[in-house]
């Protein structure tokens, strides 16, 4: 199964469909079935794009992957906005993991008077953040309990 073309798809979107592509032959002979192709976001940059993943699939992804790995330590480089869309990518894996989706996180721009960027972590409905509250207030329990 080829990823798809969106009938917009223009030739700066090609390389774009090129890694749809390759995103789709990677997961399909690994026994993964997604369907992958182009579009844009909210914003209008090219993305990778897949079709919605049942659970089961989602459960056997993440066992193959493996946990998310450690952050680093604070960046003390010249990259901050590298280390935004680094920070921005872990949280989503986090919140992926706990069946939490935020699909307005974003950096934030201009950046603080200190060069840092800031991320914007958006809307979301009320009952996404009620699970949020309920999963950080058992984190922050289990945080301040020495081991059991």
């Amino acid at each position: 199964m080829n990823a798809k073309e969106t009938p917009d798809t223009n030739k700066s979107q090609r390389p774009m469909v090129d890694l749809a592509a390759e995103l789709q032959a990677a997961l399909s002979a690994r026994g993964f079935p997604i369907t992958a192709w182009t579009g844009t976001t909210k914003h209008g940059h090219p993305a990778v794009i897949v079709d919605p993943i049942v659970t089961g699939t989602v459960r056997r992804l993440l066992a193959t992957i493996g946990p998310v790995p450690a952050p680093p330590s604070a960046p003390e480089d010249k990259e901050p906005f590298a280390h935004a869309v680094q920070a921005i990518t872990e949280l989503q894996a986090a919140l992926f993991r706990a069946g939490i989706v935020l699909p307005s996180v974003a950096i934030d721009f201009p950046a603080t008077a200190s060069g840092c960027p800031l991320v914007r972590l958006g809307s979301a409905r009320a009952d996404i953040v009620r699970t949020l509250a309920v999963l950080i207030t058992k984190g922050a329990e289990r945080h301040d309990r020495p081991d059991e």
